[in-house]
């Protein structure tokens, strides 16, 4: 059974500060976040985007920007055919936003 952003996690505890909600929009829930992230990661090795992307979507980072590039290529923008260096750039700053690994990872 998968999961996404919206699933639910109770965690009980002793002691420390109470809390009601610690979602991703919280500094203990983006800092929950990004340690279970970690750990994930570290425990199946070093991956690269093009793996992660593999493993989250079934598609690679050149199957992703192909996909991009035959879209642009189609559109009625004078210069589209040129904007493959663009695209790269674009695609490679979004990569490293942790939230649009969260929407992939909820997509999946």
């Amino acid at each position: 059974m998968g999961g996404n952003v919206s699933d639910a996690v109770a965690v009980v505890a002793t002691g420390g500060e109470r809390r009601r909600y610690v979602g991703l929009g919280t500094e203990v829930g983006d800092e929950l976040f990004r340690l279970v992230h970690d750990a994930v990661l570290k425990a199946m090795g070093n991956l690269d985007v093009d793996k992660k992307l593999r493993l989250s979507l079934g598609l690679g980072y050149g199957d992703l920007l192909s996909l991009i590039l035959q879209a642009y290529a189609q559109a009625p923008v004078p210069g589209a055919q040129n904007a493959e260096e663009e695209i790269r750039r674009v695609l490679n700053a979004v990569l490293r936003t942790p939230n649009i690994w969260t929407f992939i990872y909820a997509a999946r």
